[in-house]
């Protein structure tokens, strides 16, 4: 673990002239580091080292010494990489452990980007490649090792011990990923919906994957080709996860991070023309985008509550208490401009101006969309039907019961319905075991030897207003 001492702090665009460097240590470190962005470390005169920074944020452990990379907006910065999305504009070393003041959420920032990756992977599906295997099987596959088959002989064992190629997501990529994602879920502090997200989607991997102790050096074994190039960056983010003193020491004594610095860079655009933050940032000196943001976030929201009017008290309202100018411009039935003026945040002495548009498509079941196929169109208006028979009755529920664990032998046939309540619904289910109903919610399906294990089973079921429920149950089959 680095220990903080002599702190130094580069704010965008400046540079220092740091002494007591451990030279040429620190020096070669901080030029790896900077490889990938415009960040500059050169030796000068009298032992010193000039670094020199651009749009860049976040914080370099040195021997002795600390480099916080500041903004020009004061704000708490891991708030606001909070929101950041690319993990291209964040560099890291997690070989670097550090103590990070006001940091608890570090993990969180690091959840989201991990997630970020992760997701895109699920959309493009998990990777599936060839893996040797060797191992007692019933039947001859491969072929048999002729020197472990004297074992089974010798032992009088029924099997044949055979090699083979499998073609199986159970590969090294994959259960990086699953145990990088276990891993990193305990420490996942402030938001709920990323923990929850990451834990469905260790169980989405782990009914075809392994979960197993990896190294951190075993990312480093992983060899990309056009089939798996979209695993680099999560790949490189379970590196940091799987470090052994970093997850270690997460949880001991001041919140615990590594090494990083991120690319806080804004471009504004007019026409051709665009403005960088250097230029913007000195010009603005209170720039309220989050704010502007959640009023906008507001005006929507209580639109769509009521598309036929508009809260004009509601506008005035949050002009007031926010000390904004809000206007609206009603061009067509359905169609709305909205400016937002704030004369706190000034360019060239002018009132920044946002201005957003907000179309309403008014459908229902007398004014239905035209869908592409006439089988939507059908199912639409078969939902109306539903639905309206259902208003005639009460209020609409939307339920899935809860599914019972279940133990089964093999050749025993298990035979259910997925209990649920709404319109329209379809069933989907998370294994490889059997293919539910996705109508009707069956589950019918008998298994044989190669079954035997102890499965969690996860189904989701959506209605015709897209919400979605999952559930999940044990499936214990014993031979």
């Amino acid at each position: 673990m680095k220990a903080e001492s002599n702190v130094i702090e580069i704010g965008e665009y400046k540079y220092e002239d740091i002494q007591g460097l451990n030279i040429p240590k620190d020096v070669n470190y901080l030029d790896k580091f900077f490889k990938s962005t415009p960040c500059k470390v050169t030796e000068i005169k009298d032992n010193k080292v000039r670094a020199e920074n651009t749009s860049y944020a976040g914080i370099i452990q040195l021997d002795k010494t600390r480099i916080h990379f500041s903004t020009k907006v004061k704000s708490n910065l891991f708030y606001m990489l909070s929101f950041l999305k690319d993990e291209k504009e964040f560099h890291f070393d997690s070989d670097i452990i550090i103590d990070i003041k006001e940091g608890q959420n570090f993990f969180d920032i690091l959840g989201r980007l991990f997630l970020n990756e992760l997701e895109e992977i699920f959309k493009k599906g998990f990777y599936k490649k060839y893996v040797r295997k060797e191992e007692n099987l019933s039947f001859l596959k491969g072929k048999m090792l002729f020197s472990k088959q004297l074992i089974n002989d010798i032992r009088k064992t029924p099997k044949f011990y055979c090699s083979y190629e499998d073609l199986t997501y159970d590969n090294l990529e994959n259960q990086i990923v699953l145990k990088a994602t276990a891993l990193l879920i305990p420490l996942i502090r402030f938001n709920d919906k990323i923990k929850s997200e990451l834990i469905r989607y260790r169980y989405i991997l782990n009914e075809e994957v392994i979960l197993r102790n990896v190294l951190p050096e075993e990312c480093n074994r992983v060899q990309y080709n056009k089939l798996n190039e979209c695993y680099e960056p999560i790949i490189q983010f379970s590196r940091a996860v799987l470090q052994y003193h970093f997850i270690r020491s997460a949880h001991k004594g001041a919140s615990k991070g590594f090494n990083f610095i991120v690319n806080m860079n804004i471009t504004a655009s007019k026409g051709g023309s665009s403005l960088y933050q250097d230029k913007f940032s000195n010009t603005i000196e209170q720039f309220r985008f989050k704010l502007i943001y959640d009023t906008i976030n507001e005006i929507i929201n209580r639109q769509l509550k009521d598309i036929t009017s508009i809260c004009v008290s509601c506008i005035n309202k949050w002009g007031h208490e926010n000390n904004l100018y809000i206007y609206l411009d009603n061009i067509e039935d359905d169609k709305i401009i909205y400016t937002i003026k704030d004369f706190t945040s000034k360019i060239d002495n002018n009132p920044f101006v946002y201005n957003f548009a907000v179309e309403i498509e008014p459908y229902s079941c007398t004014n239905p969309p035209n869908f592409k196929t006439e089988e939507e169109n059908l199912q639409y208006l078969q939902a109306c039907i539903d639905f309206e028979a259902s208003n005639l009755l009460g209020n609409y529920n939307f339920i899935v019961n809860d599914i019972p664990d279940t133990k089964i032998g093999i050749n025993e046939t298990l035979e259910f319905y997925v209990q649920s309540s709404g319109i329209n619904k379809i069933f989907y289910d998370s294994t490889f075991l059997f293919d539910i109903d996705t109508k009707s919610g069956l589950i019918n399906f008998t298994p044989d030897k190669s079954d035997v294990g102890n499965y969690t089973i996860w189904i989701s079921v959506k209605d015709f207003l897209n919400e979605e429920i999952y559930k999940s149950f044990n499936l214990e089959i014993e031979e």
